[in-house]
């Protein structure tokens, strides 16, 4: 990471950290993969959109942008997670849209196989959930994304119909809303010690 007064000093010092580094690992018989590189601007989003800019890595040029896909979370310059939640929309009503096929309300698997393959698509949504909570519980339409798609999994386990409210669904489904599980979890993290910032661990 590299910090500077200008976007082009910073991007200036964050090519020349990285040629460091470059060449660091092709000392020790290593290869880099340039076109596998991802850089972003971290910025505050009051004082306008950083300008196009780019690095060499390995004398290929990486474009420097404002978002980037790490290890399935999408992070955003401005340290929020906009972006993953507007990603997390559709993936999300997609495997709730496929399991509602396989789990009829009529007929189909027993309870406890319904449990299970709603806690696979619970899954999808709970990924990365201590690093993103906070930002979830602060955004009223990622909220009632999730909170729509747990309605649905709910009831497809107690074979509720629509006009079953949402608490009344995961009450019978015996499901505890999703922030819930993230408040608790961040909470039994932290007695235990070793979190940090937005619940990251250190």
């Amino acid at each position: 990471m590299a910090e500077g007064p200008s976007w082009g000093e910073t991007s200036g010092l964050a090519e020349l950290a990285v040629a460091v580094v470059v060449r660091a690992i092709r000392e020790a018989g290593l290869v880099v993969a340039p076109q596998k590189t991802q850089a972003m601007f971290f910025f505050d989003h009051r004082r306008g959109l950083p300008p196009p800019a780019e690095i060499r890595v390995g004398g290929v040029s990486v474009p420097v942008g404002t978002k980037m896909k790490y290890l399935g979370l999408t992070l955003d310059g401005t340290w929020s997670f906009g972006e993953h939640f507007g990603g997390l929309a559709p993936r999300l009503e997609g495997a709730t849209n496929a399991l509602s096929r396989l789990l009829p309300n009529l007929g189909g698997p027993e309870t406890r196989v319904r449990r299970l393959l709603v806690g696979a698509v619970r899954s999808i949504a709970l990924y990365g959930a201590p690093v993103w909570a906070e930002d979830l519980a602060a955004s009223r339409r990622a909220l009632q994304v999730v909170r729509a798609a747990e309605r649905r999994l709910a009831g497809r386990v107690v074979r509720a119909y629509r006009i079953v409210s949402h608490r009344a669904a995961l009450a019978l489904a015996g499901t505890p809303p999703p922030w819930s599980c993230w408040r608790r979890d961040t909470l039994t993290r932290t007695s235990a010690g070793g979190t940090c910032g937005r619940g990251v661990w250190c």
